[in-house]
């Protein structure tokens, strides 16, 4: 979102801004802060220089022992012990420096950029109030249009949001909107357009429910020719399927109509028992034997 660079306005996209702010008498021209007396800083930084300068030759003409590294570590104890002051000293100067600006800076905060700050922000609270209630006005009344032509055409399966109107400020301060009324008004004559053509052809009902998803009409008739070949081709593998079933089920009764047939047979055993009954019992077991034509043997 762009802001106006002199009211600080919300912005739509190419839209300029009708504050007309420009610099007059009423500008304010005070200095508000200003430097009286500059800080004056004494240094003596090019003996410190001097001093490194010294240490690191010291350091390049000490012997590679025992005793040169002791002699090393002395002098880089002396070189840091040296720099923690230096530092010190340093940052002394800094507060010296920045505490008048800081006293200065929170003198400013209270008394110049809180108060701007807060009242900018109340200019942009009610531009932004007044801009959104006239935004909010020509939305209403584009979406009365569009709720009335739906009515009259008898269509209830769009939203204004699909008719790609966006309503910013260049389109509410017009007092008629007509193009933005001419954009609803093509995008729902098209749709009727679209069904009265769907309605005439074949699967309409389909065609009207993909239709309904995508508000393309190409699409919808894509979507269903392609439903309805994918469906062809299932019904041609089924029944190739069926075909080759029937076949190996007719070539399977044939193989076994054609096949000798087989009896089986049992091995026969023999056994041998003594049965201990009363007499009736004992001839209805010789019948039974007899009648399932089993082979005995009976001794006297």
């Amino acid at each position: 979102m762009r802001q106006c660079e002199h009211c600080g306005a919300a912005l739509d996209p190419q839209e300029v801004c009708d504050c007309h702010c420009t610099e007059d008498s009423t500008t304010v021209n005070e200095i508000a802060l200003r430097c009286v007396t500059p800080p004056v800083i004494a240094e003596n930084l090019t003996a410190i220089t001097a001093y490194v300068d010294n240490v690191l030759a010291q350091l390049s003409s000490l012997p590679r022992d025992k005793e040169g590294c002791a002699t090393a570590k002395a002098l880089r104890a002396d070189l840091r012990r040296r720099f923690e002051l230096l530092e010190d000293q340093r940052k002394a100067v800094k507060n010296a420096v920045m505490e008048p600006y800081n006293a200065a800076e929170q003198a400013y905060r209270e008394k110049i950029s809180n108060p701007i700050n807060a009242a900018d922000k109340r200019f942009k609270d009610w531009i932004d109030s007044y801009q959104n209630e006239v935004k909010r006005s020509c939305q209403e009344e584009l979406q009365a249009y569009f709720n009335e032509l739906c009515a009259v055409l008898r269509i209830d399966f769009v939203t204004f949001h699909q008719t790609g109107v966006v309503v910013d400020m260049a389109t509410a301060n017009l007092k008629d909107p007509k193009k933005a009324r001419q954009t609803i008004s093509d995008f729902l004559y098209r749709i009727e357009t679209d069904r009265r053509t769907i309605s005439v052809m074949d699967h309409a009902e389909e065609i009207m429910a993909e239709y309904k998803l995508c508000l393309s009409l190409s699409a919808a008739i894509a979507a269903v020719n392609d439903r309805h070949e994918r469906i062809a081709r299932s019904a041609d593998d089924l029944n190739d399927s069926r075909q080759c079933s029937a076949k190996a089920e007719q070539a399977r009764q044939t193989m076994y109509a054609q096949a000798p047939e087989i009896i089986p047979t049992e091995e026969e055993y023999s056994v041998t028992f003594t049965v201990t009954a009363p007499l009736l019992k004992l001839k209805a077991l010789k019948a039974y034997l007899e009648s399932n034509h089993f082979t005995y043997e009976e001794e006297n």
